[in-house]
């Protein structure tokens, strides 16, 4: 859950500046953005299943990054 907004106004605004926001975390998604209390989470050692799937990639040499709400928004701005 994202502080600023809701994920449908997240995802359209990624689409708005031409990326593509598919639901589930493949081989194709540059960034897995966490929100809030799942950040918190992630930072304290939980991970949902969406997180092990990217560490899977990223640990298979697929670049993706885990990023926060704050990070997203600093990328949307650019």
């Amino acid at each position: 859950t994202l502080g600023v907004m809701t994920r449908g106004a997240a995802m359209q605004q990624v689409v708005n500046l031409g990326g593509f926001c598919p639901s589930s975390v493949t081989k194709k998604v540059d960034y897995l953005v966490i929100g809030g209390q799942g950040f918190r989470n992630f930072v304290s050692g939980h991970k949902s299943s969406k997180i092990k799937r990217a560490e899977t990639l990223a640990a298979n040499g697929n670049p993706i990054g885990i990023i926060d709400e704050g990070d997203f928004l600093e990328l949307l701005a650019d």
